[in-house]
């Protein structure tokens, strides 16, 4: 019954193109744990897409200036406790170039 129940709840909210792994599955349980290993990442990508996106981070204006600062700090707090943690000189280094060129 949780079966009839899932499956096309499931079904119908993934992505066509990963429609095509789960479809085979018969239970809604399976599809699920498709679904996980299709998604998630292990910790050390996480902290990587967190190190990268510490480089991306740019303002092009003094408006968005503090929301661009506060995400950054957030990063560095994020990756503190891990291998990828910056030093000091390094911060200020991405800080500096997310500031506006203005």
């Amino acid at each position: 019954a949780n079966d009839a129940m899932a499956n096309p709840i499931i079904i119908a909210n993934v992505a066509d193109k990963v429609l095509k792994f789960i479809e085979r599955r018969e239970k809604a349980f399976e599809k699920v744990e498709k679904l996980k290993q299709l998604y998630e990442r292990n910790e050390e990508e996480e902290h990587f897409i967190w190190y990268k996106r510490l480089y991306e981070l740019k303002t092009s204006n003094i408006n968005n200036t503090m929301d661009v600062i506060n995400e950054i700090m957030e990063l560095f707090n994020m990756l503190h406790d891990t291998n990828l943690n910056q030093n000091n000189l390094e911060k200020l280094t991405i800080l500096r170039n997310a500031l506006p060129n203005e």
